[in-house]
Parts: structure tokens; C-alpha cells; sequence
């Protein structure tokens, strides 16, 4: 009977609970749109965080022309980013961006290092790099002295072909090699040996041969557990081991699904300012060592945590490799 009463109440007096219920609905609208204002800026700082990256290692690294960058490197990858604004700076050599204001995003081109996405101010200062030896691979190809007779040339230049024949593809450069030795190579268009090319995941072979340097110096030990800082008051997660990282074993929750704007691995890769910190502060879903999960969280905080261990013990990080 009460709640009748209540509700008979309730419904009697619709004048009063009218201006209650309106502060409500225009409360949920306001947080609504903050809402659906703040998920489009991190949508759109992803994308033009990627497209700022992108346009800067291509122009300032790779030598490309800006327009043919532009016109050739972001079709068809969203409509909000076909109203991305590119302003390329030759003097800063850097590559500011935005969507009608939403996702600013800046990349930064530094000598020896490449570009690299500016976020909450510029990049640290880094030492000089000394210039690197050049070794080139012996040529073995079709038509050299050194041509392999076990090598199947025919089939290696069909197989070129076919690769080179998908316009989805879109293949740049192809390169063959067996035993230290080229025994094929092709480049698309003004593509030459000599074009810097953008690597992304050759990146996690060069940081495992890293590790391996490390390890070779006496300066790590891959069986031990990887000294991150935001583990050393959680037993599970510092049990963890360089080995675990390497081999993607660690049991960190980490999504790498590259078409979602709001996943861990767009994230870190065109939001965080820190890398390797988006993987360190992920929770433990699986035991170390009994699963294997792709992860480029995992590689970042390899690199990270690598950098720490090696400063520590004197060695000089950016010209250890």
C-alpha cells in the first residue's frame, strides 16, 4: 500500500519532478557529449598520431616528396581522417596534424634517430650517434659469378612477381637471401636500395639481438626476472623474466588489435607518452611461461627495461647496438 502511495504520489505531481528530471536529462546530455567529445579526440589523436609518424619518417628520413606522401599513404583509412590537415614544418623538420581540432599529434625528426611523436612537450635530447659501418651482403643473383646452382631463380622472380602484381599490397621493396648472400631483389617505382623503408616489427628481432649483446657482456641474465619498477611491490608480476618477455610468455594482458582506436597496442603506439610503461602497468591474466600472446607492449617494455638495466651498469643505451 506504501508503495502505492509513493507511486500515486509520483505520478500525481508531474509539474514538480518535471524541472528534477530536465537538470537530469540536460546533466546526461552534458556528460554525454564530454563523453563522445573525449572518446572522438583519442580516436582521432590515434589516427593522426599514425599519420603525423608516418609522414615524417617518409619525408624527412626517406627523402620522399610531401604531396606524393600525402596523396599516397592515407587512403581509404577512415572517413574522420580524409578531414585530417597535415602542416609540414621543413625547417623543424617536423609534422604537426589535426581532425577540425580533435587529436593533435606532432612528430619530430632528429638526426640518426628518426621521427618520433612529440607528446605533452619535445623529446628529450639524445647524444650524437657515430656513423655506422656499412657491410654489404655478397651478390649472389641471377646472372653474377656467385649464382647458387641449388637456388631456383625462376621460381624466386615468379614469386616476386605475384608480389609485386597486388596493387592491395602495395609491395615496395623485396629482398632475397640465402646463405648471406642476395640472390634476389626488386623496388616499386622511385623505391632504390638506398630509400630508407618504415620497419615496425623488425624492430622486436633487432631488440631481442640487443638483449643477446647484453647477455653476451656479462650485463643480463635472461633466466632472472626483468627488473621493471612497477612490479617491485607485486610477487606475481616480478617473478616475471627477460626470457618470459622475449619469447611473449609474460601473462600480461595486452590487446593488439590494430583496427581498434581504444586497444592497448594503438594506444601506446600513437597516444602514450612513454611506450614501454603502457605494458608495465598492465595486470597479470596468465602465469608466466605457459602462454604465448603476441605483444608490442611486450617489446617496448623490453627496450624500456633494457635501458634502465644497461645505464645502470655504465653502458651507453642508444649506441649499444
Amino acid at each position: 500500500m506504501d508503495s502505492a502511495r509513493r507511486s500515486d504520489h509520483y505520478f500525481s505531481a508531474p509539474f514538480r519532478a518535471k524541472p528534477v528530471s530536465t537538470l537530469a536529462l540536460g546533466a546526461l546530455v552534458v556528460a554525454g557529449g564530454a563523453y563522445a567529445l573525449a572518446k572522438l579526440n583519442a580516436m582521432a589523436g590515434v589516427g593522426v598520431g599514425y599519420m603525423t609518424k608516418v609522414a615524417c619518417s617518409e619525408i624527412f628520413l626517406a627523402g620522399r616528396d610531401p604531396q606524393v606522401v600525402i596523396d599516397a599513404e592515407f587512403n581509404d583509412i577512415s572517413p574522420v581522417l580524409d578531414r585530417a590537415r597535415l602542416e609540414i614544418d621543413a625547417e623543424r623538420k617536423s609534422v604537426s596534424g589535426s581532425v577540425l581540432g580533435f587529436g593533435r599529434s606532432r612528430a619530430v625528426y632528429r638526426n640518426g634517430y628518426g621521427c618520433t611523436l612529440a607528446r605533452g612537450g619535445e623529446p628529450e635530447p639524445l647524444p650524437a650517434l657515430e656513423p655506422g659501418a656499412d657491410k654489404p651482403l655478397a651478390d649472389a643473383r641471377a646472372g653474377t659469378p656467385a649464382m647458387g646452382d641449388d637456388v631456383d631463380y625462376a621460381a624466386i622472380e615468379a614469386a616476386i612477381d605475384a608480389a609485386f602484381a597486388d596493387a592491395r599490397a602495395a609491395t615496395r621493396a623485396l629482398l632475397v637471401v640465402k646463405d648471406g648472400a642476395v640472390v634476389a631483389e626488386r623496388y616499386a617505382g622511385r623505391f632504390s636500395a638506398e630509400t630508407p623503408l618504415l620497419s615496425w616489427s623488425m624492430a622486436k628481432s633487432v631488440t631481442a639481438t640487443m638483449v643477446g649483446a647484453a647477455v653476451h657482456e656479462g650485463l643480463l641474465d635472461i633466466a632472472a626476472p626483468a627488473p621493471v619498477g612497477e612490479w617491485a611491490n607485486d610477487k606475481a608480476r616480478a617473478a616475471i623474466t627477460w626470457n618470459n618477455l622475449l619469447q611473449m610468455q609474460s601473462g600480461l594482458q595486452f590487446s593488439e588489435v590494430y583496427e581498434d582506436p581504444g586497444s592497448d597496442v594503438s594506444k601506446m603506439l600513437f597516444r602514450a607518452r612513454d611506450a614501454g610503461v603502457v605494458a608495465a602497468k598492465k595486470k597479470l591474466i596468465r602465469e608466466p611461461g605457459t602462454y604465448w600472446d603476441y605483444s608490442s607492449g611486450t617489446t617496448n617494455l623490453i627496450q624500456r627495461t633494457l635501458r634502465g638495466t644497461l645505464e645502470a651498469k655504465g653502458a651507453a643505451y642508444h649506441a649499444f647496438a
